[in-house]
């Protein structure tokens, strides 16, 4: 059986993600695994594991949107802007439903804010965790982010729960800091699931411990074929196949991707379609559709048997 594709884990709470790639190498006897965004240890919720060839699929995946379910406390800041932190402000809030809600809401849409101290972001080639646990001071990188289709859930005085997709690169404890800062009081991130990642959900997740080559055949698993459905699909076979095979791409190929590389014109940007094997299906590679040159094979893989 093929095992090239995604493998969807609900991550539960207290382990790294480098423990559910761990234990998904040890369960399923495969080396090549890796993932398509990390989650806190505290958190919970969709990981997207890449297992062999789709580990060349990792960046595409990484791009796409994200969304959680977050609780956030009210009256006590914390070093980390979570639950697991060290507590460094606690005090009496007083703010009103409506004055929590109108500031929730505010924080939507494209913001900018600074990235939290306990990241693996580099500054001056140090990540700014090292400077936290160093305790240095350090100026906080100012970086574009994108929250959007958010509901509340759950309003009290003293927390509430949020729902929202965000863009790649967004961090839910910035988002936090920046409703605290709305209000002027401190608050910390409580709990905080993943439920999206690019275009799976949750539901489709198999439990860490639950997991064996049975997995396989599940909804967990998604083949590599399956994979980037968003990506336009060309099938090739024969000749034309051999060819991209062998790193070029096809006279005949090209030409049907004449609309494309129009379409990628009028926008002025590029875009990747998929090439499958007409024989059996299976993901031949990915090209980039370039506006003003020729396209381009960016990934090739080797699925077939």
């Amino acid at each position: 059986m093929s095992f090239h594709g995604l493998l969807l884990v609900n991550k539960p709470a207290g382990i790294t993600s480098h423990d559910v790639v761990y234990a998904a190498r040890r369960k399923l006897g495969i080396k090549s695994i890796g993932h398509t965004g990390t989650l806190d240890p505290f958190a919970t919720g969709l990981m997207v594991l890449v297992l062999g060839e789709a580990t060349k699929l990792s960046d595409y995946l990484r791009d796409g949107d994200k969304a959680y379910e977050c609780k956030v406390k009210l009256g006590l800041s914390t070093k980390t802007g979570d639950i697991t932190g060290e507590v460094v402000r606690t005090e009496n809030v007083d703010v009103s439903k409506g004055q929590l809600e109108k500031a929730i809401l505010k924080c939507q849409g494209h913001l900018e804010l600074p990235v939290p101290i306990f990241s693996a972001i580099k500054k001056q080639g140090k990540k700014l965790y090292e400077y936290a646990r160093d305790n240095q001071e350090v100026e906080l990188p100012i970086k574009s982010m994108s929250f959007f289709n958010l509901k509340i859930l759950n309003l009290t005085t003293n927390e509430f729960s949020v729902h929202f997709h965000c863009s790649k690169g967004s961090y839910v404890r910035s988002w936090a800091q920046a409703v605290g800062q709305e209000l002027n009081v401190p608050l910390t991130v409580e709990t905080l699931h993943r439920t999206h990642s690019s275009v799976y959900h949750i539901d489709q997740a198999i439990k860490l411990d639950q997991l064996s080559e049975d997995a396989f055949q599940s909804p967990s698993f998604i083949p590599m074929k399956d994979c980037l459905p968003h990506y336009a699909a060309f099938t090739v076979k024969g000749k034309s196949k051999k060819l991209l095979t062998n790193g070029q791409i096809p006279h005949e190929l090209d030409l049907r991707l004449g609309p494309h590389q129009r379409m990628a014109q009028k926008i002025g940007r590029s875009h990747f379609v998929r090439v499958l094997s007409g024989d059996s299906g299976e993901l031949l590679s990915l090209i980039d559709v370039l506006p003003n040159a020729k396209s381009k094979i960016r990934r090739s893989f080797v699925v077939e048997k």
